[in-house]
């Protein structure tokens, strides 16, 4: 009778708790138009997911900053996307911690671990199915492999054939959210915040696991231009100076924000007023995004942008959680194009508005195939169908629709893909 018992409690939560998403991908940049995400997998989040999001001051620019902002910006947008710390009312389960009670990776680095396995060892917290760590400013003193292993260890009990799992102590798999750490505005801090980030990434790709990229996205703006701190090879430069405010060493004389440094979120808000993501960033919308609020002088301009887009990434991650396959990036990719003997494959920009360019490269002579689908899986465009030399090549692309887009690089008889978004 217990183990009967047992089993219709565990089908109970498999289908009122279960998260979509076990396999890898990565949430970044180009996650972050929410008109993209269809309503239903916004309600399926509401539904399903029970969140547990462990925060100090950077890490609350996702939910007080950018996720806040959307639900002032308009009625039907306060509808949509509500949430609380309880999920009454329909609302999204996201429990966080008061500001007396915050708690980061870099701040509780010693300690991090237990408060995770104590909170979902609490009987109260049974039904948590997402767990999310964010890091603060102390990112540059912790070791990122150390991080990565805690979480594999946390994995291993709670995850979905994790031991406690396994032996019935908990019904309910957690799915644990990876996530990068923010610039510094130091030479000396953002190479090892780079430096750290990368083995993040890194081993998100090589074991299939859920990345939330807060740094990707503060180092892009809405049109896919660069302002990070890192090269196409991989390797850092300080040419930038990243801040977590998004300022940057510009030569730029149009801005001048923090002694002269330039910012790529009151530029690009400069360029495109009327937009709705300018709008959703102004102060009385985004109302607090933490440490890029400190201004010169009075009338000095000011960045809400990075906190609106990592709000709205966030809807993304919670939608594909949900279920929303179209929507997922895997993290898996960036590894297998090595097995199939190609590189470097990539578009550029993304998204984009009227053309991309696909780059690859071919490491031996072989048979390409490069092909455009739609988010329904109908060919749209056959790029290329013939045999290539080794090399670099680049495709142009020129799509009609806005929309979600895959694009397949068959060599041989090996095929990856990728997704790219076109806008209007």
């Amino acid at each position: 009778m217990r183990l009967f018992t047992f089993f219709i409690i565990s089908v109970f939560f498999a289908q009122f708790y279960n998260v979509k998403a076990q396999q890898g991908f990565v949430i970044d940049h180009r996650h972050t138009d929410i008109h993209q995400i269809p309503d239903n997998w916004i309600d399926s989040a509401k539904q399903k997911l029970k969140i547990r999001y462990f925060r100090r001051s950077h890490g609350s620019q996702v939910d007080v900053g950018g996720m806040a902002a959307l639900r002032r910006y308009s009625a039907a947008y306060n509808q949509l996307y509500a949430y609380n710390k309880t999920g009454v009312d329909g609302e999204l389960f996201l429990s966080t911690q008061s500001s007396a009670e915050w708690n980061s990776l870099d701040f509780e680095n010693d300690t991090w671990v237990q408060i995770t396995k104590d909170y979902l060892d609490d009987p109260a917290n049974a039904n948590i199915n997402v767990v999310m760590w964010a890091w603060s400013s102390k990112f540059y003193l912790c070791s990122a492999q150390q991080y990565v292993d805690d979480m594999e260890s946390l994995i291993g009990i709670y995850g979905p054939n994790g031991s406690k799992i396994q032996n019935g102590e908990r019904s309910v798999p957690v799915t644990f959210i990876f996530q990068t750490a923010c610039g510094q505005a130091s030479s000396e801090r953002n190479q090892k915040v780079y430096e750290g980030n990368q083995i993040i990434r890194q081993h998100c790709f090589d074991n299939n696991r859920i990345l939330f990229d807060f740094n990707d996205i503060e180092c892009y703006d809405p049109d896919g231009n660069y302002y990070g701190d890192g090269k196409p090879d991989g390797s850092y430069t300080n040419e930038r100076m990243l801040a977590d405010d998004i300022s940057y060493i510009s030569d730029s004389t149009n801005v001048s924000v923090h002694s002269g440094r330039g910012n790529w979120g009151i530029e690009w808000m400069n360029r495109n007023p009327d937009v709705e993501l300018t709008k959703l960033a102004a102060d009385n919308i985004c109302t607090v995004c933490e440490h890029s609020d400190q201004r010169e002088s009075p009338d000095e301009d000011n960045s809400r942008l990075h906190c609106v887009l990592k709000g709205r990434a966030a809807w993304w991650m919670w939608a594909v959680l949900a279920g929303w396959d179209e929507g997922m990036t895997p993290t898996g990719i960036e590894k297998k194009s090595t097995d199939i003997s190609t590189s470097d494959l990539k578009n550029y920009p993304n998204p984009f508005n009227s053309q991309t360019i696909i780059a690859y490269k071919l490491v031996k002579n072989a048979h390409v195939k490069l092909e455009i689908w739609n988010a329904q899986g109908q060919l749209v465009k056959s790029m290329v169908d013939k045999n290539q030399a080794k090399g670099k090549y680049e495709v142009p692309v020129l799509l009609d629709k806005e929309g979600i887009y895959f694009y397949t690089l068959t060599v041989d008889d090996k095929r990856i893909s990728k997704k790219m978004i076109k806008i209007d």
